[in-house]
């Protein structure tokens, strides 16, 4: 039984974000794991970084974007997009 849930709940991860905080600097990192388009939205403002667009490091976007807002960020499909934020 417990395999099976271990299993529908990984069915239920379509999207990972994660937050490293390495001195003045942010790394974000969106990883979409499902066919469609997902949303994400990101306010840094109470972790003391005041602008809201982030520099790409790494995407796998057709497009690849210098700069990004950091309030609407749209992960295409099965796709990786690793920015950078500074304080």
């Amino acid at each position: 039984m417990r395999v099976r849930e271990e299993a529908e709940a990984a069915k239920e991860v379509e999207e990972l974000i994660e937050l490293i905080e390495i001195f003045d600097e942010a790394v974000i990192v969106g990883l979409n794991m499902s066919g469609i388009e997902q949303k994400a939205s990101f306010d840094l403002g109470p972790r003391g970084f005041s602008d809201p667009s982030a520099e790409t490091l790494i995407t796998t976007f057709k497009a690849h974007l210098q700069q990004i807002s950091l309030s609407s960020v749209s992960l295409e499909p099965f796709s990786v997009y690793i920015e950078k934020s500074r304080r």
